[in-house]
């Protein structure tokens, strides 16, 4: 059985997923978690504390895939691109519920400032991994390539978690073949 803590952050995701900002409030996510009332606050005291417990939850699930999917083995080209579209497909596929929490957070940042502070260390050590693996490739310009990968990852998830439900998957985009070309000379 899990702990109180993470059933809190669990249920923090689901709201967030669901129901955006608004939705995160300590009662509600006691409520969704099956939780006593006062469960949550015991361990995040305010608001601002259970944002940043859900974005730290976020940054190690986002670690872990990492080290699954890439990391641990020898870095080469078809690795990469591999691990890049199973990333997409978790995020899009069974972590849809982690990416939508991530935009509504996303959204927040833009005007809350400490939410924005707190999402860009995860981005940055998130960015530091992608760098380093596309340095690991021997691909020049590894900053920038990395970059665009983001910004092509980006659009690739916004674009499919914002289908209607009832639509049957988008995956024309061919991830691999993308990556691919991203990543070649010139």
């Amino acid at each position: 059985m899990s702990s109180t803590r993470d059933r809190s952050l669990s249920a923090a995701l689901q709201l967030l997923a669901s129901g955006g900002m608004r939705a995160l409030t300590h009662a509600r996510v006691d409520a969704e978690a099956g939780l006593p009332r006062g469960s949550t606050s015991n361990h995040f005291r305010t608001r601002q504390a259970l944002i940043e417990g859900v974005i730290e939850r976020l940054e190690r699930s986002d670690y872990a895939e990492w080290l699954l999917t890439y990391e641990w083995g020898e870095p080469s080209v078809e690795r990469f691109c591999a691990a890049i579209e199973a990333a997409v497909d978790s995020m899009t596929g069974a972590g849809h519920v982690q990416t939508l929490a991530r935009y509504a957070l996303f959204l927040e940042g833009t005007h809350n400032q400490s939410v924005a502070e707190a999402i860009q260390i995860g981005r940055d050590q998130l960015r530091g991994w992608a760098v380093g693996a596309v340095a690991g490739l021997g691909v020049s310009e590894p900053a920038a390539r990395a970059a665009a990968l983001f910004a092509f990852i980006d659009g690739v998830v916004l674009h499919r978690v914002s289908l209607p439900a009832a639509s049957p998957p988008d995956e024309s985009i061919d991830v691999q073949r993308t990556v691919r070309r991203m990543l070649a000379e010139g």
